[in-house]
């Protein structure tokens, strides 16, 4: 990773009283969360993820006030549906990593910090076997997760009740882990599925992947379809025809931890929808149909790379629904087969593509 390839950017939030938090990112990228801008960090096993920033507390008059608190966390996490007098949700969390530094405002004890612009440089090396960061939320609310968080607290002194939050504030970080080194080695294989057979005249369709099946968020992925002549019956030696062909790419997220149902949380989400035209594909009498369908995956945040962790796993399966028959029979008598095609998903390593906003290289 090139540093001085890396630029700079402030999230803030602004408090009452005169007080005011924000932090300076030194980043790979960024991304758009909602409304947020949030540094993206990219991390292989030669060259972890390295997240830099500063934050900044900015104080208008004297108050109240004595240390600045930072911590930085790597958590999975789930809300799961419980039962105690009611079903309520409770959140289970898994932190996987995690760093905390402190500063103090008020080396001479008065119990006061005075007006100014208070500085703590912070930076935590994230371990490239951690997941790379994924949510997923519904109606509003956070479902599932693996987060990148930064919680900054501004404190009072010490009394005998403990000490106060004056104002708090969690800023959050992208983190994209990838297990090939960098650059990644050129695909080696291709990833061969038992032929799929139609039930009535067990006719074979089979498909292929690039790379065993492994692909990174955003890319094109290229499937190669294959569909022979009728081997036998009264259809033998005709070519094949077909009618319809749709391709889904869906994401499975598995909760770990049982809910009031004795069950584990499981969230099938589909992602896209890709509906083929094949008029015209070409055909021959000889060989049948093989044609290649380029399938563009979406980018991030709408899909993360798939993950296992203690608490969640996130994993990619691509579904093929194909409707087929001989050419001398009717459109109701065609068969429909229907293929899924686990995918393993990694991060990318180069210029990233965020649903039509482009972020600056990375290499």
């Amino acid at each position: 990773m090139v540093q001085d390839k890396r630029f700079t950017f402030g999230i803030s939030s602004s408090s009452a009283e005169g007080k005011k938090l924000s932090m300076e990112f030194q980043a790979d990228s960024f991304i758009k969360l909602g409304e947020e801008l949030v540094p993206v960090y990219f991390g292989t096993l030669d060259v972890p993820a390295f997240i830099s920033g500063e934050v900044m507390l900015e104080v208008d008059r004297e108050c109240e006030g004595a240390s600045l608190e930072i911590t930085f966390s790597a958590a999975a996490g789930l809300k799961v549906e419980v039962l105690a007098q009611a079903v309520v949700s409770m959140t289970k969390e898994k932190a996987f990593q995690k760093k905390r530094w402190t500063t103090d405002l008020d080396p001479t004890k008065t119990g006061k910090v005075g007006p100014g612009t208070y500085r703590r440089a912070v930076g935590a090396t994230v371990d490239p076997l951690w997941p790379s960061s994924f949510k997923h939320d519904a109606n509003g609310s956070r479902l599932c997760w693996i987060s990148y968080l930064f919680d900054v607290k501004f404190y009072t002194p010490e009394g005998k009740m403990g000490k106060s939050v004056i104002v708090e504030k969690t800023f959050e970080v992208w983190v994209m882990n990838s297990l090939d080194p960098s650059p990644p080695p050129p695909p080696s294989s291709t990833l061969l599925y038992q032929p799929m057979k139609t039930k009535k005249s067990g006719l074979a369709v089979s498909f292929s992947l690039p790379a065993e099946g492994r692909v990174e968020v955003g890319q094109v992925l290229p499937v190669t379809l294959q569909v022979p002549p009728f081997e036998k019956g009264k259809f033998h030696g005709q070519a094949p025809v077909l009618s319809e062909c749709v391709f889904k790419l869906r994401q499975d997220i598995l909760g770990k931890t049982k809910d009031c149902r004795g069950i584990n949380t499981k969230i099938h989400k589909l992602l896209c929808t890709l509906p083929l035209l094949t008029d015209d594909w070409p055909k021959d009498e000889h060989n049948g149909i093989e044609v290649v369908i380029n399938m563009s995956l979406p980018g991030y945040p709408r899909m993360s790379p798939s993950a296992k962790t203690q608490w969640l796993d996130v994993s990619y399966a691509l579904e093929i629904s194909l409707k087929i028959r001989a050419q001398e029979q009717k459109e109701r008598e065609a068969e429909t087969i229907v293929a899924e095609l686990p995918l393993d998903v990694v991060s990318p390593h180069h210029i990233l593509s965020l649903d039509g906003e482009q972020l600056p290289a990375y290499q």
